[in-house]
């Protein structure tokens, strides 16, 4: 009888390790599965800080004097856009106040008139 209980104890117990092994087997391959993506993670990381440091090193900023010069280019050039503008606007006003020369008429020209006059009386 001693026996049974003892064999019986230790069957529970048997069983109860073997299913503490599997949980703790699935653990582990959850915890490898993690440790690997996160290695993938860190080399990722690793190759996008050696390009951006790579970028950093072989950056040049422009000089002041390149950019001082462009900057007085642009104002130069706007400038000249103006002036171009007005003088525009002046040729405009000039072209308005000077007289329109009419060219008499020929001889053809009323009958084109008339002409013209019965084409579209037609079309009514």
């Amino acid at each position: 009888n001693e026996r049974r209980r003892t064999l019986q104890a230790l069957l529970t117990e048997a069983d109860q390790l073997s299913r503490e092994l599997t949980s703790r087997k699935t653990m582990l391959n959850k915890v490898e599965k993690e440790r690997q993506s996160a290695e993938d993670e860190r080399s990722k990381a690793q190759e996008a800080c050696d390009l951006i440091k790579k970028q950093a090193a072989e950056f040049r900023v422009p000089s002041v004097e390149s950019f001082v010069r462009n900057a007085a280019d642009i104002q130069d050039l706007s400038k000249q856009i103006s002036i171009l503008h007005r003088k525009i606007e002046i040729g405009k006003k000039q072209l308005d106040s000077k007289p329109r020369i009419v060219a008499p008429a020929s001889a053809g020209r009323p009958r084109q008139l008339a002409a013209l006059a019965a084409s579209s009386q037609a079309k009514k």
